[in-house]
């Protein structure tokens, strides 16, 4: 079984489109104004912020679900970096961070890739989360969250099972729930 859930555009679209001309405008105002620092400030500013626009708008923009939950493990599109694919046999665990449903593995520095802006967003939320793989709800379109954890839960659990069961163990164990 396979439930995909879709990205929210609207909401996040009008969040990037407002706040890009507004940062962009006081950041040339500050190149402008004397001073070094000021200068400096604002051109590290761009080379940072500008990307990471680009990168935000390819994937709101992109027709690609947001995330994917299936026998295989969770392909998650949900928050920027985008991590992609994180099989099931990876998966420790998964907990309730704030807003955040936090997906840890055993290898964090598995899913620690992309340009030097994502690496250096995923090494932040491994230092602030524990994990660089998280799922952010409020992008996705969602009825009810408790179906969506339920199935986020329950495919972890057929496959814990599936892994006793190829290795000849019983069904006792560690329940995700």
């Amino acid at each position: 079984m396979s439930t995909t859930y879709k990205l929210k555009l609207k909401n996040n679209l009008i969040i990037v489109a407002i706040m890009t001309p507004i940062i962009i405008f006081f950041t040339f105002i500050l190149i402008y104004e004397e001073g070094f620092s000021n200068q400096l400030i604002s051109s590290l500013f761009i080379c940072f912020f500008c990307p990471f626009v680009g990168v935000s708008l390819k994937t709101l923009l992109s027709n690609k679900p947001g995330l994917i939950i299936d026998h295989e493990g969770i392909f998650n599109r949900s928050g920027i970096p985008v991590i992609g694919f994180i099989p099931w046999e990876d998966v420790e665990s998964i907990q309730w961070k704030g807003p955040w449903l936090c997906v840890f593995t055993s290898n964090n520095e598995k899913y620690i890739t992309g340009n030097i802006i994502s690496k250096l967003m995923k090494r932040y939320n491994t230092k602030h989360l524990g994990t660089p793989i998280f799922i952010n709800f409020q992008n996705l379109v969602l009825d009810d969250i408790e179906i969506l954890m339920d199935q986020l839960y329950s495919a972890m659990e057929e496959h814990i099972e599936k892994s006793r069961l190829s290795m000849g163990e019983g069904a006792v164990g560690q329940s995700f729930r």
